[in-house]
């Protein structure tokens, strides 16, 4: 019996690294999306990441499991309210939010469990990384300590921050790996997630259409999950996948369909018409066809040279076209946005009214009559200004000091196949500048991963071993690399 169940753990385990487990995963939440079972997603995706962290030594799946999570409230039961459907009440009823908390509890519990297991079996190295995340993990829990209008959810909100940015990455950071084996499986299954997005957002679409509506550049595209702006951040941190499949998947009539895959993820961040997301897709790909040209020998740089022209002559033409037609104007790119402004001005405010500890993350602006109906924070939609009016002297400090240990610590042991997961956890610390990704706790766990992926291990595979023909087939690759990618130390 227990030869069977092993065996059986084995399998699933397996299983978790194919392009049919991504596949599962996206046929069971584009069903119940539709059909408004919330619930049955939630259930599958705290069974398979209790799994993952119970039984699997390779950790890489976690990322299209967090995926999956950020895109699993439908538009039906969502609780927010907008023009296209009514305030839904779904996720209030007892048997609804009982059932939530309990199969959230379970894998908060294994992940907790994973994390202190890892410290006690000396499994992460005390380094400034590891320093500087207990530190920032402590001013969030102290955001807000002393103010004289302290709201008890600051604790409660900063015990979620702790949790994701400091006990998840401690728990999953001995546990991925990236080899280019591994992240050309990761890189699949975040192309089969795509297709969810993609295809809630045309359906939108057709129902919007349906319904008599005339086109409107300032569209506000909320698909239950998120608004169009974390449409247009997961449209943008998933497209390194696919420009690594684009240049290194070997069967061609693959690499044709990723190809279009990209081109309709791009096309998907236009027609979001989030102005962060044009933003940061242009940097994305401008920076990479960048470095591709930089790394390129004398065969290839004259064919990134023309990439590298006719995007930057076909975006200074759409700019133009864009201008002269008033598209800017429309969708409010033509001035500075002060809704920011003012946010940042009141994390200023919290500041100076609470120094070391900030005015905590449900700060009311200095009116006490200010409540806030929501268990979502004040965002001030910068994670700078956020860190400075929510945690203050203490926050800023460790937020400062964790950054710059994370990226030297990716830095120095960047790869090839781990540039591909540091651009997309780049492009989100990016956008947190003029928003709250790395607040949203859906946003924070991507980021998490994204960021352990960066730091990973090379070829840490499920059975802890490398293959003599894998070290030769790397080897011959290395010889005559066009691309100058270079092997990692193998295990």
């Amino acid at each position: 019996m227990r030869n069977f169940f092993n065996k059986a753990v084995l399998k699933i385990s397996s299983f978790f690294d194919t392009s049919y487990f991504a596949m599962m995963l996206a046929g069971i939440e584009l069903l119940c999306y539709y059909l408004g079972l919330d619930l049955v997603v939630i259930v599958v995706i705290s069974l398979v990441t209790s799994f993952a962290f119970l039984f699997k030594k390779n950790l890489n799946c976690l990322l299209v499991i967090f995926l999956f999570m950020s895109t699993m409230i439908s538009l039906k039961n969502s609780p927010a309210n907008e023009d296209l459907f009514s305030n839904s009440g779904y996720y209030f009823q007892p048997g609804v939010y009982i059932t939530c908390i309990v199969f959230a509890a379970i894998p908060v519990g294994i992940v907790i469990f994973t994390a202190i297991k890892n410290f006690v079996q000396k499994k992460i190295s005390f380094d400034k990384v590891a320093l500087s995340t207990i530190l920032v993990g402590i001013a969030f829990l102290l955001s807000g300590s002393f103010s004289k209008t302290y709201n008890p959810l600051n604790t409660m909100f900063g015990g979620f921050m702790f949790f994701f940015f400091v006990v998840l990455f401690f728990a999953v950071i001995p546990y991925v790996n990236i080899d280019k084996n591994s992240i050309s499986i990761v890189s699949k299954q975040v192309a089969i997630f795509l297709l969810v997005p993609l295809v809630e957002m045309i359906v939108y679409y057709i129902v919007y259409f349906a319904q008599g509506n005339e086109f409107d550049y300032r569209l506000y595209i909320l698909l239950g999950w998120g608004n169009r702006n974390t449409l247009g951040m997961l449209f943008t941190v998933t497209l390194p996948f696919l420009l690594f499949l684009i240049k290194y998947e070997t069967k061609k009539g693959y690499k044709a369909l990723f190809g279009i895959l990209a081109v309709l993820s791009i096309t998907g961040t236009v027609f979001t018409f989030s102005r962060q997301a044009y933003l940061f897709m242009f940097v994305l790909i401008t920076f990479y066809l960048g470095i591709l040209l930089y790394t390129a020998n004398n065969l290839t740089r004259n064919k990134y040279k023309r990439l590298l022209f006719f995007w930057c002559v076909g975006i200074a033409g759409l700019l133009l076209a864009c201008e002269i037609s008033g598209f800017f104007e429309s969708i409010g790119m033509n001035g500075v946005s002060y809704s920011r402004i003012g946010l940042w001005l009141d994390a200023v405010k919290a500041f100076k009214e609470n120094m070391f500890f900030g005015e905590g993350f449900f700060y009311n602006g200095g009116d006490p009559k200010v409540q806030l109906a929501s268990i979502m924070p004040y965002c001030c939609h910068n994670t700078l200004f956020q860190m400075i009016g929510s945690c203050g002297l203490i926050g800023i400090v460790t937020y400062v000091f964790y950054r710059i240990a994370t990226i030297k610590k990716v830095m120095s042991g960047i790869t090839v196949e781990k540039s591909y997961p540091a651009m997309a956890c780049a492009i989100i610390i990016l956008m947190s500048l003029i928003d709250i990704h790395l607040f949203d706790l859906f946003g924070s766990g991507l980021y998490v991963i994204l960021l352990a992926m960066s730091m990973a291990k090379n070829n840490l595979s499920e059975n802890n071993n490398v293959s003599k023909q894998d070290i030769k087939e790397d080897a011959v690759e290395i010889k005559n690399n066009e691309d100058q990618i270079c092997l990692e130390e193998k295990i």
